[in-house]
């Protein structure tokens, strides 16, 4: 299953830019919180444990993608993949990708790491679950900093084609 262009759904400018500054305003709040002149006094262990617990309530699914890996997946993306969200983490990001949609995927990874303006920001794609069931979502991604590190903050959606 691939998305071609006459399924794909149609995304009106006023809906993308409202989905963009979403995207934008959960992206650079968690961002704000990763800097370390943000964070104060307290130890990097407390920082870790606080960012940790206020990703993890964010109330759409998502992911934080560190080196091609999911390193931290919350509670509401098991309703999407059907996998705890602890088990997902270590893993590629990749592995959860619908192959034939793997390509694109990757290449606004690899875009959007490199700082290139093609990277697509809200995009449909496929998604697998924990029995490889396909699920179409609609993928909304931003590069921010965390611990003084490049990483992309993803939120999931599922979406009906």
């Amino acid at each position: 299953m691939m998305i071609n262009e006459e399924e794909k759904p149609s995304f009106q400018s006023s809906e993308y830019i409202q989905e963009l500054m979403e995207l934008h305003e959960v992206a650079v709040g968690f961002e704000q919180l990763g800097h370390k002149k943000e964070r104060g006094d307290i130890s990097e262990a407390k920082y870790k444990k606080k960012f940790r617990k206020s990703f993890r309530d964010i109330p759409k699914a998502a992911v934080i993608i560190r080196e091609s890996k999911v390193y931290m997946a919350n509670k509401s993306i098991e309703s999407i993949f059907k996998l705890p969200a602890k088990k997902m983490e270590g893993m590629f990001f990749s592995s959860f990708i619908h192959p034939k949609e793997r390509p694109k995927v990757e290449e606004n990874y690899r875009n959007r790491m490199a700082g290139r303006e093609e990277a697509e920001m809200v995009y449909p794609t496929i998604v697998l679950d924990r029995k490889s069931k396909s699920v179409p979502v609609k993928l909304q991604a931003a590069k921010i900093n965390y611990l003084d590190k490049q990483v992309v903050f993803v939120l999931l959606e599922r979406i009906k084609l």
